[in-house]
């Protein structure tokens, strides 16, 4: 995950959490991460598929991946 740096994964959680501060009720990861490509849109590395997983796009599986920490706390 080189192409993937710190400062950019701060991007994307405080994506996350700006848009979970605004629903007190909660949301489905999916519904997060339609609202979040908005919000902070992918890099053309994170937009692309990974090349063993076709159909798999790698933005949803970073932050996915990234934010395991926040779900577990």
């Amino acid at each position: 995950m080189a192409e993937i740096t710190r400062k950019r994964m701060g991007e994307l959680l405080r994506g996350v959490f700006q848009i979970l501060s605004g629903e007190p009720d909660g949301l489905t990861a999916r519904e997060v991460l339609k609202k979040l490509e908005s919000l902070v849109p992918p890099t053309t590395f994170e937009n692309s598929e990974y090349p063993k997983r076709p159909g798999v796009r790698r933005y949803e599986t970073i932050v996915r991946f990234h934010t395991v920490n926040c779900v577990k706390a």
